[in-house]
């Protein structure tokens, strides 16, 4: 049987409200995916690998220090996959 990643389900928990313009992105060693929300589901483009390691990227368009700093507690993702049977 083989196995083909379909969905990405991810859940980030920062410690306070995040600033304007935060974006999130998670990445591979090939490629990143852009996340508009701190939790949700996407389906994975084709050819996107289910196997890690992964990274989450943070990034604030908002200019200066950021009063109070903002920590991300957890980071959560899966993959969701369907399997068949080749023939």
């Amino acid at each position: 049987k083989g196995v083909t990643p379909k969905h990405l389900l991810w859940k980030i928990t920062p410690d306070g409200p995040t600033p304007p313009g935060f974006r999130i992105r998670v990445c591979n060693n090939l490629r990143c995916l852009m996340l508009r929300e701190l939790a949700g589901e996407i389906p994975l483009p084709a050819g996107f690998p289910a196997a890690g390691p992964f990274r989450f990227e943070y990034q604030s368009v908002a200019r200066g220090e950021m009063t109070p700093p903002l920590t991300i507690l957890k980071n959560e993702i899966t993959i969701r996959s369907v399997s068949y049977t080749p023939r």
